[in-house]
This record gives structure tokens, sequence and C-alpha cells, in this order.
């Protein structure tokens, strides 16, 4: 056997896996939908209202796509029941940091301080 007719069986070895992996794609490709439509659908799914099947078909997406979002989102509202006490402390401590600086703008630059470095209209 020559050098080229086995870099020839290579190639066609290779250019056959190929076709067989494009070939064994059976689902959709994954959906590009914004975060707030997989919410919708995922409550939509998670309401047990509407079978998933018909979902996925009518949102063009597939029922795998919405397991995934339905077990993401309710890892996250887990995730968030988790942090809520500290994530309520750190809201309480801004708060607080947020008079303070008010507190001592009005002590060191007057009662207008607001007007005067046109507070109300920053950057935020």
């Amino acid at each position: 056997m020559n050098m080229d007719t086995g870099t020839g069986i290579i190639v066609v070895l290779f250019i056959g896996l190929l076709l067989a992996m494009i070939g064994s794609s059976d689902s959709k490709p994954k959906s590009d939908k914004p975060q707030n439509e997989k919410d919708r659908i995922t409550l939509e799914a998670l309401s047990g209202k509407t079978p998933i099947e018909e979902i996925a078909e009518r949102e063009g997406v597939t029922v795998d796509e919405i397991n995934a979002w339905k077990e993401e989102f309710i890892n996250n509202g887990i995730q968030y029941s988790k942090n809520r006490d500290y994530l309520e402390q750190q809201q309480f401590q801004y708060e607080r940091d947020i008079k303070w600086f008010e507190e001592t703008c009005e002590k060191f630059i007057g009662s207008d301080w607001k007007e005067k470095t046109d507070y109300e209209n920053r950057n935020r």
C-alpha cells in the first residue's frame, strides 16, 4: 500500500465519520431565546396546564431544553432562598451607608447639597 492510498482511506473514513455524526443528530438546534422568554416558557411548563411537548412544539424548542430551563430556574430559586438573609443584610447595610453619606454631605456642604452636587441626576 503506497502513501497516496493510505491517505485516501483515512480521508474517506474521516468523511464517513463526520457524516455519521451529522446524521445521528436528531435533536433540533439549541434556541437562542432571550432569558425573559425562557422564563415565560418555564413558568408555563411548571404550571402544568399545558403538556411540555405542546409548549416545545409551539415555541420551536425541544423538551430537553425546557427541562433544562426548569432545572436552572428551580436551582436559582433555591440559591436565592439560601442567600436571602445575606442579601437582605447587604441591602440594609447599603441603605445605612447611603443615609450616612447623605447626612455627612448635609453637615459639610449644607442642606442644599443635593442641588449643589446635582445628586439626583448622577449616573447610577
